[in-house]
This record gives C-alpha cells, structure tokens and sequence, in this order.
C-alpha cells in the first residue's frame, strides 16, 4: 500500500512539473512573440516617421545647469532669455546625431554670424571630462555637459539629435527632433534670422 501511494505521488509529481515546463515554454513562447512584433514596431515607426518632439514652439525653455570642460559651471544660457540662442542637444554614440554634425556645423557658423549664441549640450558627457572628447572636426562649436543635479529643460529631451532656436524672450522659436535634412536645414536658416538681434545703426550726424 505504501509503495502504491509513493508511485501515485511520483507520477502526480512527474505530471505537475511537465504542465509546469509547458506552461512556462508557453509563455517564453509569447514572450518572444512580443518582443519580436516590438522591434517591428519600433523599426517601423523608425523608418516611417521622425521622432517624436522634445519641445513646443512657444514654451519657454527652462536652461539647464552646464559645465565645462573643467566641471566649472558654464552660463552660456541665461535663465531669462537674455539673447538667443541655437541650442545642438546630442550623444556621441548616436549615429544619427553624427550623421546631423555637418549641418549643424554650418548653422552654427551662419548663427554667429548673425550674432546667436551657439550651445552644444552633449547628455553623455562625463562632469569634469572634456565634452568635446572623441567628437568630429566638424563641431567647431561650444560644448557643454549638463549637470545632473539640474538638468533644466533636459529632462525633456525625448530623441537626439535635438535642435533648438530660441528667442530673445528664452522661448522656443523653432525646434526640430532626428536629423536635417534640406528643407530642415533651410528652415533653421530662416529660424536663426527671424531670431537673430537687430543689426546696429551707426549713430546719425
């Protein structure tokens, strides 16, 4: 009687753990299924659209706290919007972001031309290492790393690359998320003039 019940107790055992191996192949099963129609998704959604704005035309831009190449606090944004200001939000690892560099070259050499401050804020940057590390000869403008203790208008950022023209009023003028391109880049041309401050007069005689 005693073997009987401890072979009955052996099979129900046997059978409890394979339901329990096929439940669970089951649901690694559905798992994978999921995870698979996600990168679908999300291949999709990258070859059929640009991201996804980080910023509104009109808000106000909250600047956040940078450093430079030294860890020292950097102020090239006034909190109140004292100036305009093309803003190059990136990472260095993010090929789109390279791919953008030689655009945002050009436009932030027409943007101190026209008298806009050029910001490069690179989020992957280490605090009291050289932003500029590793980055292309074609970014031949100020790069900032944020400080994480107030990250201001960053946390905000859902895509790089990012580029921002703000007015003289510390809003967003014009904003655009991925890379440029021609008529992207015409369009931050026209940006940067709309925003750019007003030419001096010589004085009259």
């Amino acid at each position: 009687m005693e073997e009987t019940t401890r072979s009955g107790s052996g099979r129900w055992f046997s059978t409890t753990l394979g339901l329990l191996a096929a439940a669970l192949a089951v649901m690694v099963l559905l798992l994978a299924r999921q995870n698979l129609a996600l990168k679908h998704r999300l291949a999709e959604a990258a070859e059929g659209g640009a991201p996804a704005p980080s910023f509104e035309v009109g808000e106000r831009f909250e600047a956040p706290r940078l450093l430079d190449a030294t860890g020292a606090p950097a102020t090239p944004l006034a909190d109140d919007g004292a100036a305009p200001a093309l803003v190059l939000v990136f990472s260095s690892t993010c090929p789109a972001c390279r791919a953008t560099f030689g655009t945002w070259g050009d436009s932030a050499r027409r943007a101190a031309e026209l008298g806009v401050a050029v910001v490069g804020i690179r989020l992957d940057a280490v605090p009291g290492e050289d932003p500029r590390t590793t980055l292309p000869p074609a970014i031949d403008f100020p790069v900032y790393a944020v400080d994480p203790a107030s990250p201001g208008a960053m946390r905000k950022v859902r895509s790089v690359p990012t580029t921002v023209v703000l007015g003289a009023d510390g809003r967003v003028a014009a904003t655009w998320s991925g890379t440029l391109d021609a008529d992207a880049a015409g369009a931050l041309g026209i940006a940067l003039r709309d925003v750019a401050p007003d030419p001096v007069r010589p004085a009259s005689r």
